[in-house]
């Protein structure tokens, strides 16, 4: 291989390197979005629960 081709592949895996890198922290934000929506749902029944504890 001639030094521009090893140049080239370096170049293509860290392209790889960065696109795996954003893959992994599109899909831990994606995670974290759920994770907190299904607290806010736990949070709101909580609340719906509190506040018909108090009617009776």
């Amino acid at each position: 291989m001639s030094k521009e081709d090893e140049r080239k592949g370096e170049k293509k895996d860290e392209r790889r390197g960065k696109e795996e890198k954003k893959k992994k922290k599109d899909e831990r934000k994606k995670e974290d979005e759920e994770d907190h929506e299904e607290k806010e749902e736990k949070r709101k029944t909580a609340r719906k629960s509190k506040e018909k504890e108090k009617k009776v």
